[in-house]
């Protein structure tokens, strides 16, 4: 497995299973597919009930299990070429040209170019290349028969997810950086096949509100691990996927996010140092990469050092100035946007600083507002998953905006009818990102009629330029100035 922690325990077929473990049942019954299969279909059928999938291949006349290209009997032969696979250990299902679908337990993949082509493969699928590979593939083959189960590995608060809001997708960090391709959209939600999952926790590192998180450690339990590490060790934290002397170790390097990077460098550390599995998937490997780098603009900007957190390898930077090593208290929600927004708090300096520009796609940041294309019709604060935006009125109507809650998903952006919003990820002082602050004001406009202020005048304006070129009367135009409950009675009268 590439750079998980996917490790399946054999178990009694009727062992209870947990709520945060995966099960799988495993006939043994392996698929081979591929023109150069039969040798190998051979050397399984002994032990195991063995599926050869291959152009030509066919069943001996007179043998009921057998095929004619040197394979012993107890292979079942399908004559087609493979074209899909999908599922997992024990519920493979693989398309095959004049066979409809086959199904199997186990799939050993030897065509050209895999059916299944993941950074991170199914359990049970193997798509081997070279002899020691293959060899390697048909020894745990053969052993993956019976019950097994894993851990669930993550959690999910759909509550916080920022993916989708009215049709319009805006987070979605999490599918594009799952290697095993676990993850897939439902609409407002995202769905986590657990049996695809294998622990890379990419997905927590990428998500900007911990609506997926690691099940086990937890945040609180990492930070309680970062301050004996601290206690011990003194101001450099080391964070290791690979074990190592002194090192904070983590079964994936992704289940440690910024939001812990920044929490060692608040609770007293003067540097942290990642050190990663080597064999990563290529998602989480640029996901780290991005991650490390919005971190060194922070550290940066808040007058640590860009070389604060740091990969194991890179080059040596100056200490930062020594700070007391004072034990962060986890936040009440224990959720990443609160852990984050804690530290960043506890580490800004004194005498504040400017606000820094963050690379792009960091979900920190700010929103612009041009005024003089925004209507303050309220449809962003109305989108905002993150409760990041509302709309208020009194005598003026306002777009008001607070940065700390603000995951840069874009969402807002996207569905703004005049296209008035850019996102500007940053780093801004606590004093800045913490309070509400007014993006756009303006007068709400009086009815025509009874002269009650009703929406805003950018916004009637609009209208009415908009139904003035699509033809609208006069009468219409007139209508539209009205408040509604003047234009519900049509006298201009109010009860």
């Amino acid at each position: 497995m590439t750079g998980c922690r996917m490790a399946l325990t054999p178990v009694a077929p009727d062992e209870a299973v947990g709520a945060g473990t995966v099960s799988y049942l495993s006939d043994g019954v392996v698929a081979v597919i591929g023109a150069g299969g039969a040798p190998l279909a051979a050397r399984l059928a002994p032990q195991r009930a063995v599926i050869l999938i291959a152009p030509g291949a066919r069943v001996a006349e007179g043998e009921a299990a057998g095929v004619t290209a040197g394979v012993t009997a107890g292979v079942t032969a399908h004559p087609g070429r493979a074209t899909a696979v999908s599922g997992w250990l024990g519920v493979f299902r693989i398309a095959v040209e004049g066979a409809g679908e086959v199904r199997a337990d186990v799939v050993i993949d030897l065509s050209a170019a895999p059916l299944i082509d993941r950074a991170v493969l199914p359990p049970g699928y193997f798509a081997p290349v070279g002899a020691a590979a293959t060899d390697a593939a048909v020894e745990t083959a053969r052993g993956l028969v019976g019950a097994f189960r894993k851990p669930k590995y993550f959690t999910y608060t759909p509550e916080i997810c920022a993916h989708e809001r009215q049709g319009q997708t805006g987070c979605a960090r999490c599918l594009d950086v799952c290697g095993a391709e676990a993850i897939r959209s439902e609409g407002t939600v995202i769905h986590v096949e657990p049996w695809l999952c294998q622990g890379c926790a990419a997905c927590a590192l990428a998500c900007p509100t911990g609506a997926l998180s690691v099940t086990a450690p937890d945040r609180a339990a990492l930070l309680d691990a970062t301050h004996a590490a601290l206690a011990q060790e003194g101001g450099a934290l080391a964070v290791s996927a690979n074990g190592g002397d002194g090192a904070l170790a983590v079964p994936a390097l992704a289940t440690f996010g910024e939001e812990l990077w920044l929490a060692a460098l608040a609770a007293g550390a003067q540097s942290v140092t990642l050190d990663p599995e080597p064999d990563a998937p290529p998602q989480t490997q640029a996901l780290l990469a991005g991650r490390l780098a919005m971190a060194q603009a922070m550290t940066a900007a808040l007058g640590l050092g860009a070389g604060a957190v740091r990969m194991a390898g890179a080059d040596a930077y100056p200490a930062s100035a020594a700070r007391d090593a004072a034990p962060i208290t986890p936040p009440p929600t224990a959720r990443k946007r609160d852990f984050l927004n804690a530290a960043l708090a506890r580490l800004e300096p004194e005498g504040g600083f400017e606000p820094a520009p963050l690379p792009q796609g960091a979900p920190v940041g700010a929103i612009e507002i041009d005024p003089s294309a925004c209507t303050l019709c309220s449809v962003c604060a109305r989108s905002c998953p993150t409760a990041a935006i509302r709309y208020a009125e009194d005598d003026t109507a306002r777009i008001e905006f607070v940065e700390a809650n603000c995951v840069q998903c874009g969402l807002c952006a996207r569905m703004c009818p005049e296209q008035a919003i850019t996102l500007a990820p940053r780093l801004a002082p606590a004093a800045v990102r913490a309070g509400w602050r007014s993006l756009n004001a303006a007068p709400l406009a009086a009815c025509d009629a009874c002269g009650t202020a009703f929406m805003p005048q950018p916004l009637r304006d609009a209208m009415l330029r908009k139904a003035t070129a699509g033809g609208a009367d006069a009468p219409m135009l007139a209508q539209m100035r009205k408040c509604p409950e003047c234009r519900h009675l049509g006298t201009g009268q109010r009860l």
